[in-house]
């Protein structure tokens, strides 16, 4: 059962769990209506959804897999390649910061990392992925590779799934949230998360 419950989730989850685990938390009771107001609403669904697909897809090899995620989330993949370039840093803060280059030349693509995926920019420095949206990459088998665990000539394929279609929690709409990591990143998120 452990090897399908890895699988329930892999894109859905967050990336700042650098060492490969898994981050829960637990919280005291809460009243429905504050979960309702507050919780991403229909995410455990749509992680059962996908992890079916992904099971689903699984015999059929890491190309179905890939094919099965962004059929079940609605996203696309925007960029493949190998990684060329790694330069993050864990910070006496506890941040893993700094950016990861997918690819060379005009197909190249920037990712904006603090613990996770924040942004993405194409090799003319337009943005083609902001949080909150999903930015994940996924190993050439389908598998999610975090910050911590992609290196330099590893082949990557790079998901984005806008925020408009998955559930979002009311934390990402906290602008108190957004501008340690927009100084610690020199680029803006807030205007996209915000917006």
């Amino acid at each position: 059962m452990r090897g399908a419950t890895a699988k329930v989730s892999p894109v859905l989850r967050t990336a700042s769990d650098m060492s490969g685990g898994f981050i829960a938390s637990c919280r005291n009771p809460l009243r429905a209506s504050y979960v309702r107001n507050n919780a991403a609403l229909g995410g455990i669904s749509l992680a059962l959804t996908l992890g079916e697909a992904i099971i689903e897809a699984d015999r059929k090899g890491g190309h179905a897999i890939i094919d099965a995620i962004v059929k079940t989330t609605g996203g696309a993949i925007i960029a493949e390649g190998e990684v060329t370039d790694k330069s993050v840093i864990y910070t006496k803060e506890a941040f893993d910061v700094g950016t990861i280059t997918v690819g060379s030349g005009d197909k190249a693509v920037t990712l904006h990392v603090m613990n996770e995926y924040m942004a993405v920019d194409d090799a003319g420095g337009q943005r083609l992925a902001t949080f909150p949206d999903i930015i994940s990459t996924l190993s050439p088998d389908g598998e999610p590779m975090s910050v911590g665990q992609l290196q330099k000539g590893m082949r990557v394929f790079l998901l984005h799934v806008p925020k408009t279609i998955i559930p979002l929690s009311s934390s990402v709409k906290d602008p108190s949230v957004y501008p340690i990591v927009e100084k610690a990143l020199g680029i803006s998120i807030a205007d996209y998360a915000l917006g």
